[in-house]
């Protein structure tokens, strides 16, 4: 397929790019002791996109001819220039940048194929049949299992051929509590960029059961959250969701350039100057972080970009072509789906990087009028 597509992105005509993608996929879902679900499916095809006259068109296919994705490339061709006759601004050029060239290995040494799908879902009953037994509180449970196997073939007319494999598996747990008509719910999710092993290792399935349980059932004793600003200290999965949803999209450049709230704050003071907040298609601080990605769906290697940097706005996340508008580097930050999806701009994984150690005082008063003292030794923060 390397082969076939160098040979149609030479013969000229524009700048092209052309994306195969082989996905497979599997769920296993097992509620209450019975299983739900246990499927399986399989995508495989070809996204083709043209850039010319200072638009992009796109087109994908199933027919993996040369004469199947020949046509698919002439589509894109004129879908490009019918975008260009109504655009308003056009692109003037896409950021020149080293692109990818070769192989990029799964990333692990225990692939999720060496696994049977009776293997799979022993654990994902075990680890059902646990939360039911883990409480005489809990009234219902779900447990699943997902996993994408992904090999991409990305070759570009100005450069890129790099093939792609990676690995996505993932497990949920899911226990609701109940008594006296109370019903709460506590949920545990493990994923990774890699195999079995990887995904076992990050944290053991039946740890995260029990305290899905644990969380559940405490919670029905738990009293309703006061409203009203308070000082608090977060879990650090919940500072992750934070800065990808609050921070992170907001600096993904296509948002900028529609009027996102940082569009004119690049260089700016936008958090205290403790925080350094980074975009990373490697796994720095932990192995095989699900954000996992060498090589972006444009064919750019994927590097580091600190967003704010003790605590300024500094970079936002670029495609090749708002790379271009800016005047600064693609760092791998496009990605498409599925091969019938055009690449956009996202983020990978995105964390503040840990800082010097930290003492600080909290004080505060609770309902009852009592006064608490917490002393948080933290050293680093949220990946």
């Amino acid at each position: 397929m390397q082969t076939l597509l160098e040979g149609i992105a030479a013969r000229g005509g524009g700048w092209i790019e052309l994306r195969y993608q082989a996905r497979r996929a599997k769920q296993l879902v097992v509620r209450n002791g019975q299983v739900e679900e246990s499927s399986s499916a399989e995508l495989v095809g070809v996204g083709v996109r043209a850039f010319a006259d200072g638009a992009f068109g796109f087109a994908s296919t199933t027919d993996l001819t040369r004469a199947g994705i020949e046509r698919s490339v002439e589509i894109a061709r004129s879908t490009a220039a019918a975008a260009a006759a109504a655009k308003r601004t056009r692109i003037e050029r896409l950021a020149d940048v080293d692109l990818a060239r070769g192989e990029v290995p799964l990333p692990t040494s225990d692939p999720l194929d060496a696994h049977s799908l009776e293997e799979k879902l022993g654990l994902v009953t075990r680890i059902d049949d646990l939360v039911r037994s883990s409480s005489a509180l809990v009234v219902s449970s779900e447990v699943s299992y997902a996993e994408m196997i992904d090999e991409k073939v990305i070759v570009t007319s100005d450069g890129a051929s790099v093939v792609v494999h990676d690995s996505k598996p993932a497990i949920r747990i899911l226990a609701i509590a109940g008594r006296d008509g109370k019903r709460t719910r506590a949920l545990e999710s493990l994923g990774v960029t890699g195999g079995w092993a990887d995904l076992l290792s990050v944290k053991s399935p039946e740890d995260a059961a029990v305290a899905a349980v644990r969380l559940a059932v405490d919670l029905l004793d738990a009293p309703p959250a006061p409203g009203g600003p308070f000082q608090v200290i977060l879990d650090p999965e919940l500072v992750g969701v934070l800065a990808h949803e609050a921070i992170g999209h907001t600096v993904e450049a296509d948002f900028v350039l529609g009027g996102a709230v940082t569009a004119d704050k690049l260089d700016k003071r936008v958090a205290s100057d403790l925080v350094t907040l980074c975009d990373n298609g490697t796994s720095v601080y932990a192995p095989h972080a699900v954000g996992e990605l060498a090589v972006d769906d444009e064919g750019v290697p994927n590097r580091r970009t600190a967003i704010i940097e003790n605590g300024f706005l500094r970079a936002y996340l670029h495609n090749r072509e708002t790379a271009a508008h800016f005047g600064v580097v693609p760092r791998g930050n496009a990605r498409a789906y599925t091969y019938r999806d055009e690449p956009v701009i996202r983020m990978t994984n995105t964390y503040v990087e840990p800082g010097e150690t930290l003492l600080q005082e909290l004080t505060g008063s609770m309902q009852d009028g009592s006064t608490y003292v917490f002393v948080a030794r933290m050293t680093g923060s949220s990946r």
